[in-house]
């Protein structure tokens, strides 16, 4: 990577933040971070303020963790850099590979991700895109970055939308979930308190077994069920009320609104 001196986030907020720090406590050398964004707050020691113009001009790699609507309101600064040999990886949802080539006529080095919130732990979940033709090296630099954070997987830019919803949303899916068993909890006398460490618990149990077992999630469920026990009377309700359909609904309404921000 001795090519690559330096990385420059357009946007410092929470997933920067989270990139950032994933980055101090790997084993990436990267000499200089720069950061550009409108607030006020101050960075982190070891991440340089700039203004666009000059962080365009100065990274090597260039981080878009901006939201999608913001790209319009900077989009001119870009054609003003030469950016034939510097890399720009986006973390913004639904924004095209074939839109951010429309920022530069040189632009050749274009990578998609989309990181979850897990991020903040080094527990995420990202997905990434590469735009053909984008240089081998900024490839794997971009995925050192991001198994910083967590674990990656590639996937065809067709792809992309559908991982936004599942896996940048599918937090807050959770979340939701998590939330409703808590309050059933509190409805059955528990205090909320306990309730929060109990279902937390129950989430964090269950992800760790499934992660350190090698067998099928069906498996498991089926380990769990005794012939017409409480588990097996549970799981017929769960069928019943279609539970799988409800839940595709949702990641269809995601990737939806992902592929509205696309302007697919």
């Amino acid at each position: 990577m001795s090519n690559i001196s330096s990385i420059g986030f357009v946007g410092f907020g929470n997933m920067a933040t989270a990139i950032f720090e994933g980055i101090k406590q790997s084993n990436i050398k990267i000499p200089k971070i720069y950061a550009f964004r409108k607030s006020e707050k101050i960075l982190p020691k070891s991440v340089y303020k700039l203004n666009l113009d000059n962080l365009l001009k100065t990274a090597d790699v260039i981080i878009l963790a901006i939201k999608p609507q913001q790209l319009n309101e900077i989009a001119a600064h870009f054609k003003e850099v030469d950016l034939s040999k510097k890399c720009i990886i986006s973390i913004m949802a639904g924004t095209k590979i074939k839109t951010l080539t429309k920022l530069n006529k040189k632009l050749n080095n274009i990578i998609r991700v989309m990181p979850n919130t897990a991020a903040s732990i080094q527990e995420s979940v990202s997905i990434i895109s590469v735009k053909k033709g984008t240089n081998k090296e900024f490839i794997t630099f971009t995925e050192s970055i991001f198994e910083s954070i967590g674990s990656i997987q590639k996937v065809d830019e067709e792809q992309m939308n559908f991982a936004t919803a599942m896996f940048g949303s599918g937090p807050a899916f959770i979340y939701k979930i998590m939330e409703d068993l808590i309050n059933i909890c509190n409805q059955n006398k528990i205090n909320k308190k306990n309730s929060e460490l109990l279902i937390k618990q129950l989430f964090f149990g269950t992800s760790k077994l499934a992660q350190a077992s090698n067998k099928p999630i069906q498996t498991l469920i089926k380990e769990i069920c005794s012939p017409n026990g409480t588990t097996e009377a549970g799981l017929k309700k769960l069928k019943e009320l279609n539970l799988d359909i409800s839940m595709a609904q949702i990641i269809d309404s995601a990737e939806n609104r992902a592929k509205k921000l696309s302007n697919e």
